[in-house]
């Protein structure tokens, strides 16, 4: 987790307090502020800790991903994709079916820590995010691919 998004987070605990204390808030509510600090408190002790749900709802979602030929034109692309944002190898891809690379690369990803993954999963939902209009702004377009290294790379260096 960011610093500046830990600190945005104990900035809100810090307004919950005294929203409380200030009789600001109905003391039925009381009970929903605490529940809200627990969960908030978690957020900040669990960093950037993934639950393994949400390895398998990637192991879930990558295949559609990777199958869909508008966004992968070539088995090129996928292991491009792998290799840079998952740091996945697949060794001999040239001679491997496209089903094959997505398959080893389920594989890997069924195998990896939560904490490695998030690297590639708080970006990748964050992108997902992003309005189609937004990215329609450039003029010049760019497969999906090169789209995703591009906005990769910029979040890594923030």
């Amino acid at each position: 987790m960011k610093n500046s998004t830990k600190e945005l987070i104990y900035t809100l605990l810090d307004i919950l307090d005294v929203l409380k204390r200030s009789n600001y808030i109905l003391s039925g509510n009381s009970n929903a502020i605490n529940e809200a600090k627990s969960e908030l408190f978690a957020l900040i002790n669990d960093g950037n800790k993934l639950s393994y749900n949400v390895i398998h709802e990637l192991i879930g979602t990558i295949p559609a991903i990777l199958i869909d030929k508008n966004k992968f034109p070539s088995n090129g692309d996928i292991v491009k994709f792998a290799e840079m944002t998952l740091n996945i190898k697949v060794p001999y891809w040239e001679k491997k079916k496209r089903e094959e690379i997505i398959g080893r690369i389920v594989y890997v990803i069924a195998e990896e820590k939560p904490k490695e993954l998030s690297k590639f999963i708080i970006p990748w939902e964050e992108f997902n995010s992003i309005k189609l209009s937004e990215s329609k702004k450039d003029k010049v377009v760019k497969n999906f691919v090169d789209t995703w290294l591009e906005f990769f790379e910029n979040y890594n260096k923030q």
